[in-house]
């Protein structure tokens, strides 16, 4: 699942995405480039991140 990451006024467009590296739920932050994409955070949900994938794969 991916959203755009509007907290801030960056300067440019990012993105949060959640989802899972084997077993484990993990969040990405991530910007669009030209040619394709640029990670700026890559970690382990914690577990409200967690919760919200584990509900939104049930829906």
């Amino acid at each position: 699942m991916t959203r755009t990451d509007d907290r801030y006024d960056y300067p440019e467009q990012r993105f949060i995405g959640l989802g899972k590296i084997g077993q484990r739920a993990h969040v990405v932050c991530f910007t669009p480039i030209e040619g394709g994409i640029r990670v700026i955070s890559l970690r382990k949900a914690n577990t409200r991140e967690v919760r919200r994938y584990e509900n939104a794969a049930h829906e």
